[in-house]
């Protein structure tokens, strides 16, 4: 951070300025919305968020699509790294503890006049829930149409 100090005229008035410069070269009036700025972007450079992708769900009966981001989970530290940037998993669901280090999906599902619910769920596992959720829905239908067809 890079603090800068300047004099201004104004005819008949002379005053100082304090201006905080954040990394990135934009410009806050306090010290704490500079270095807050700054941690967001020392957050975002981090390897939790560049190697991140940018992903939808696959929606179901019960919830549309939604956005989600996926990203490659080291640790429990890098879980509660995303805490702080409005990523509520300690409130969520979360099957780490299950599957440890590897690609996970996060995604929040809109709770309407309730709290959202947030999720982060192993990659393959949600991948496996959708097939599986598939399934059932194919064979329901062929039952059903096989019995309408059986009945002609």
């Amino acid at each position: 951070m890079e603090v800068r100090i300047k004099e201004e005229t104004i005819p008949a008035k002379t005053y100082t300025v304090t201006e905080y410069v954040a990394k990135d070269g934009k410009i806050f009036n306090t010290k704490e919305q500079c270095q807050h700025h700054e941690q967001i972007i020392d957050f975002e450079n981090t390897p939790l968020i560049k190697n991140s992708i940018q992903t939808y769900t696959f929606g179901t009966d019960y919830q549309e699509d939604c956005g989600a981001t996926l990203y490659y989970i080291n640790d429990e530290e890098d879980i509660h790294n995303l805490v702080p940037y409005s990523y509520s998993y300690v409130n969520g669901e979360t099957d780490f503890n299950e599957h440890g280090a590897g690609w996970y999906i996060c995604y929040c599902v809109d709770g309407g006049d309730y709290a959202d619910s947030y999720y982060l769920y192993h990659y393959d596992t949600y991948l496996n829930s959708i097939k599986d959720g598939l399934r059932h829905y194919e064979e329901k239908n062929l039952r059903a149409m096989m019995e309408i067809y059986s009945k002609q």
